[in-house]
This record gives C-alpha cells, structure tokens and sequence, in this order.
C-alpha cells in the first residue's frame, strides 16, 4: 500500500498501538541488517514485525509498505488492524497527527 509520510510517524502509531515491534534495518548491502524472515529478499529499507507475526516491509524510494503474514485467525486479526490504522493516518488524520506529520517532515527538511 502507498505510504507517502515519514516513517517516524507510523514507527510510533506501531510502537503505541501494539505490545511487541520488532525494527530490523536494511544493511545497505542488499541484506538485512539483522535476521531476516523466510523469504524476505525484496529489498525493503526498513521492516517491523509485530506481535512476532506481522511483517511490514517499508520501501523509502517507492513510498510502498507491503504487509506479510502466515493466516491464522489472530494473525488475520492484527493484520486487518494494522491496515486500518496506516488507512486512518492516510485518509483522516486527526489534527494531532497532522501536527505531527508536519514536525516530522520540517526535522527532515532542517
């Protein structure tokens, strides 16, 4: 799904919204930083992995996030709510997070 704002600001909705975040940095070599999960060799800058199910894969340059997980009715669950909340960010952001996205976005710039 299209992710257009600062990844700080979904780093912290993850880190407020769910109990365990898990961050692993892209080296820089074409290869995680830290363990990878099966499969993973797509290149994402940055991954989270939440509730140790749940992976969300950040592509800077593409402005992409793409979410993977195994289906179970808990890991399904997660997912849904994990969407919904990057919708939410997109499509009705409150006017704390606008604040916020527009902080973000001027340390960036600075």
């Amino acid at each position: 799904m299209k992710y257009p704002h600062d990844i700080q600001v979904l780093t912290y909705f993850l880190y407020s919204y769910y109990a365990e975040v898990d961050v692993r940095f892209n080296a820089g070599d074409g290869t995680d930083g830290d363990a990878r999960m099966a499969g993973d060799d797509d290149g994402a800058d940055l991954r989270f992995v939440v509730e140790r199910e749940i992976e969300v894969s950040y592509f800077k340059k593409s402005e992409l996030l793409k979410v993977s997980w195994l289906t179970s009715p808990k890991n399904d669950l997660i997912a849904d709510s994990l969407c919904l909340l990057v919708l939410q960010v997109q499509e009705k952001p409150t006017p704390q997070l606008v604040s916020m996205m527009e902080i973000t976005s001027q340390q960036r710039q600075a």
